[in-house]
């Protein structure tokens, strides 16, 4: 823990340069990712965070466990929420979780648009995002997950399951005639990149064709943990501090260094830096272990967070991403 030094204010403010990589200083706390669990109605080939009907590495997360988190945000600037899974409408606190949230800041929801949503947008959904709009002015934002704009390669490569792509289509298409504004994560084509620089506009236009105007088209790049270590086709490294003063990449644009994530392990909640760094296996439950910032969402905000995990390099720094809208 030897050689530290200081990267370039502009581009970087705060952040130590160490033997073992690139460490985030002292964090603002401008986005919140809550993990609802990694129970999920579907089982995809790339995930990476393995979710599964039968993964239950996280505990269900509650809008019990949830509130005193939030508390803990009051005044620290949040500016989004963010619930992802696994699937969150499978949980079966999903509703108080949403109402809890939403006094806080704008809500986002993370989600593969088919029987859950569905189920819920024919229940109490749609009353809680009337009241979302009342209270900030704009609707929850559900961030919809679909692996490729061809029906056949989303279905069968991507192990969704055949008609998921349409079923997709339709929930969505129920979401947004009830008012909730509609983005979609798609996937960089591993083995066709014309295909990845084509992926939006095929997909703003297949939405168009069900009366939906996405709000944000989003390619993510190959992720190496979970099921996508499985397909990947490159092999990352950690982040050098060289590479990163090179990038360009901002503090500001990394969850570590702008948002926290908030779990729900071995009965205890638990934050983490980054929704890519958070058990998914039997084998992350342990080496992961190096990423946890304890129970205490005000006390992670003063811990530093290392670059230097593979997917760090793969997805904030070579990919350029953030997992905000």
């Amino acid at each position: 823990m030897s050689d530290y030094s200081i990267l370039d204010a502009d581009s970087f403010a705060q952040v130590q340069v160490q033997t073992i990589g690139l460490s985030s200083g002292p964090s603002p706390l401008r986005e919140l990712f809550i993990y609802t669990s990694l129970i999920c109605n579907k089982q995809c080939s790339h995930c990476f965070v393995s979710s599964s009907p039968t993964n239950r590495i996280l505990d269900e997360m509650t809008a019990r466990d949830l509130r005193p988190i939030l508390d803990q945000a009051t005044g620290q600037g949040l500016a989004d929420i963010y619930f992802t899974g696994g699937e969150p409408f499978l949980s079966r606190d999903m509703d108080s979780m949403l109402e809890a949230a939403m006094e806080m800041a704008p809500v986002t929801v993370y989600t593969n648009a088919t029987e859950p949503l569905e189920k819920s947008l024919r229940k109490g959904l749609p009353d809680i995002n009337v009241a979302h709009v009342n209270k900030h002015g704009r609707p929850i934002h559900l961030r919809i997950s679909i692996d490729h704009y061809e029906a056949e390669i989303h279905d069968i490569y991507y192990a969704r399951g055949k008609g998921a792509f349409e079923k997709t289509l339709q929930v969505a298409s129920l979401a947004y005639s009830q008012g909730f504004t509609i983005s979609v994560n798609t996937q960089e084509d591993l083995h066709n990149r014309a295909n990845t620089r084509q992926a939006e506009r095929f997909l703003r236009n297949r939405f168009a064709e069900m009366g939906v105007d996405l709000y944000d088209v989003k390619v993510l790049p190959d992720i190496p943990t979970g099921n996508q270590q499985n397909r990947t086709i490159s092999s990352e490294t950690p982040v050098s501090p060289a590479e990163f003063a090179a990038s360009g990449a901002r503090r500001e644009n990394l969850m570590c260094g702008a948002g926290r994530t908030v779990v729900k392990l071995q009965g205890n909640v638990q934050i983490f830096p980054c929704t890519l760094l958070v058990p998914h296996d039997a084998k992350t439950l342990h080496e992961f272990q190096k990423y946890m910032m304890g129970s205490s969402l005000s006390q992670s905000l003063g811990v530093a967070a290392t670059l230097d995990h593979p997917s760090c390099r793969a997805y904030c720094v070579k990919g350029k991403m953030t997992c905000a809208n």
